[in-house]
């Protein structure tokens, strides 16, 4: 009869299913990156703690036991689960690997967008890249809801409780008719814009 209070350990299942699936012991050790006696020791404490037989052992080959047949599908499930956990916990780690949610003004967008996305692409081929193209504060709103990861923004804007980098000035240049009375000027304030 089995202890309910036994919890099998992850390398006892692991060496359990390995030994089911290879039906020997030295290529389930291989394929472990065990030593066999490694093995050996961990499905033996596992045998031990259920107090059941898995595997009938011969000269030449592994078998299942009616138990281990019945036990296996559970196991392979266990490991398989602790490897998906493994797997979604080392993407969550590396923030680069996934997806981002990347916000744009859409004045910019063509001309930003195409180096943009080469480059990721280029350098984090498994990132995924969504594109929102809308307004600075709807940009700023989405990034304070959590519906953005990031977002190229123009500036002056309130991002507040946001880091801001800034990764580039631009520029305006002032067009006017001849004859305007500003058309002289080398340079024309901000605050002279509202004379226009």
């Amino acid at each position: 009869m089995t202890d309910k209070s036994y919890q099998p350990t992850l390398a006892g299942l692991r060496a359990f299913v390995a030994v089911a699936e290879k039906q020997h012991f030295g290529s389930a050790a291989n394929a472990l990156g065990v030593s066999q006696s490694t093995l050996s020791q961990a499905l033996a404490a596992l045998e031990a703690g259920l107090n059941l037989h898995l595997v009938e052992r011969s000269t030449r080959r592994v078998f299942l036991t009616t138990e281990g047949r019945s036990l296996l599908p559970h196991a392979q499930a266990a490991v398989e689960a602790v490897e998906a956990f493994t797997t979604a916990a080392a993407g969550e780690a590396d923030l680069l690997n996934g997806s981002i949610r990347f916000g744009i003004i859409p004045t910019v967008a063509p001309y930003v967008l195409p180096t943009v996305l080469a480059g990721l692409t280029r350098r984090l081929p498994t990132l995924t890249v969504r594109v929102i193209e809308d307004q600075t504060e709807r940009l700023l709103t989405a990034l304070r809801e959590g519906s953005l990861d990031t977002a190229l923004i123009a500036l002056p804007a309130d991002y507040r409780g946001l880091t801001e980098m800034p990764i580039y000035e631009e520029d305006f240049v002032l067009a006017l008719p001849p004859g305007h009375p500003m058309a002289d000027r080398h340079g024309v304030p901000v605050a002279a814009l509202s004379e226009l």
